[in-house]
């Protein structure tokens, strides 16, 4: 079957791509580039969620580098972009009363080159810790993630008195003073960090003289589920960190590095960080939908058959037996309204006792009957190819064995690449109608055309308006008012009608 597909869409034009555009093949592999691969004509929507990019450039054909950051909606009052010149780090803050600290968090989202390439920056880091400077005067409370492609073994990422060898100083500065050293001993986090990557490069030891004189320090290999300092990509290397002041980490719930997916990266492993926030239903109350919840009872448990039957109201069950008996023996006091009152109460009975012995679930406030935004490529077999996906992963969350593993990175690797095709496919239809179109029905043409324009907002403001052509016309040069010849002969005036007309 899967043969046959690829013929099928090899017969309608459908290649294998050579380039960069849409979603990567799997066949080419572009080293450690988990970069986001956008410019400035390309824009990422997805419902209920808000979005920012820093792309490397505003148009190429090649695109590459860049970073984004994404959040829920619900979210948008509480998190906010910083503005800044540097192209190796997004800056955004997140609200002091969500994370519950005297300071607003301040984040960055890094990506560095790798070493020896064409985009490759010595001064990455060091640009990086300027702008660190700058944001130390907002916040105190400082956390850091993304690629760094920096490979720092077990290197120590703090000042120890070891480090210096002037005894004189050594007795009369205790260099822990300077450092937060102490709060990860309070915590009891291990001040050592373990790595599987015992490799160590330039940008790494720039990485570690970059946490030492700002008080940064990695959790990669010393915290929560990633004491052992896994590898954060397919090559058994250590590049992606996430590190902060320490006086952050009481914050932390949990860390981890987790398995490598296709559908995220050609070369990275996703990580997991979670902390502890102050998310309450009334402070998203402006920014989330109300629906009303609707109340279910639990699914049916056969071993919990017999707390069911004894959970039967019997007195109700009395009652209503004789209540039919009853009507049993007058058959004229049947009718319609006495039905359908025998059948609510039986339902009554049951679902009470269901209640009492499975419980009850709350449905998510969600619309089942909503309707999704899903992209025109997104066909029936994309569809398919998700639902077996999500089937995969969740036996393997729940079962945890090799086998549901191994099904997983299939189901993985057919859901990519059935999206891959379907966008080649999409791509490729589209193209050869729009040429159709094009010289058949242009009106039909400029229609598809433009919608993939984005829309441009043009609404300017009557003040800012006035004051834009007032700044214009502004005699710059402070000259005294000087006396206009207005007058005119009948010639010029005669002339000035002629080039009005034809003008007309």
């Amino acid at each position: 079957m899967e043969t046959n597909e690829r013929q099928l869409y090899i017969g309608r034009g459908a290649r294998p791509k050579t380039t960069t555009h849409g979603l990567n093949n799997q066949t080419r592999n572009t080293g450690r580039d988990p970069q986001t691969k956008l410019d400035d004509l390309d824009d990422i929507s997805l419902e209920n969620f808000t979005f920012y990019c820093k792309n490397r450039k505003k148009f190429s054909n090649y695109r590459s580098g860049g970073l984004a950051f994404g959040h829920k909606s619900s979210l948008n009052n509480y998190i906010t972009p910083i503005d800044s010149n540097c192209p190796f780090v997004f800056w955004f803050k997140i609200c002091k009363k969500l994370v519950q600290l005297p300071q607003d968090l301040i984040c960055g989202v890094i990506y560095i080159p790798p070493i020896n390439t064409l985009y490759t920056a010595d001064d990455a880091i060091s640009e990086i810790e300027i702008e660190l400077h700058n944001m130390y005067k907002d916040s105190q409370y400082v956390c850091l993630f993304g690629d760094f492609n920096s490979r720092t073994g077990t290197l120590a990422d703090f000042y120890d008195i070891d480090d210096f060898d002037d005894t004189f100083v050594n007795e009369l500065i205790d260099f822990n003073e300077f450092s937060e050293i102490g709060i990860l001993d309070d915590l009891g986090i291990p001040r050592k960090r373990n790595s599987q990557d015992q490799t160590v490069n330039t940008y790494g030891r720039k990485l570690i003289s970059f946490c030492k004189n700002n008080n940064i320090f990695i959790l990669n290999g010393r915290f929560l589920s990633d004491k052992v300092g896994n590898p954060t990509s397919r090559n058994s290397s250590v590049v992606d960190y996430v590190m902060g002041s320490a006086n952050i980490f009481h914050k932390i719930v949990d860390f981890e590095i987790m398995q490598f997916s296709n559908l995220y990266s050609d070369i990275h492993k996703p990580i997991f960080l979670q902390l502890d926030c102050n998310v309450k239903t009334d402070m998203l109350k402006e920014n989330t939908c109300i629906r009303n919840n609707e109340k279910y009872i639990g699914k049916w448990k056969h071993e919990k058959s017999t707390d069911f039957k004894s959970n039967i109201n019997r007195d109700e069950v009395n009652d209503l037996l004789s209540h039919i008996l009853e009507i049993h023996d007058d058959i004229s006091k049947v009718d319609q309204n006495s039905v359908n009152e025998i059948v609510t109460n039986v339902t009554k009975i049951l679902l009470d006792s269901a209640e009492k012995t499975f419980g009850v679930v709350t449905k998510d406030c969600r619309n089942s009957k909503e309707e999704y935004n899903n992209k025109e490529w997104f066909n029936h077999d994309c569809k398919n190819s998700r639902r077996d996906y999500r089937k995969s992963l969740r036996l393997y969350k729940h079962y945890g064995s090799n086998i549901f593993k191994v099904r997983l990175r299939n189901s993985e690797k057919m859901y990519k690449k059935t999206m891959d095709d379907s966008i080649r496919l999409y791509n490729h239809d589209l193209k050869k109608k729009m040429k159709e179109l094009r010289m058949k029905k242009p009106r039909d043409f400029w229609k598809i055309f433009n919608k993939f324009k984005r829309p441009v907002n043009n609404d300017i403001d009557i003040k800012q308006f006035y004051d834009f052509f007032k700044e214009m016309n502004k005699d710059t040069l402070n000259r005294a008012n000087i006396e206009l010849d207005n007058n005119f002969d009948d010639y010029r005036n005669e002339r000035c009608t002629e080039q009005w007309r034809s003008l007309r």
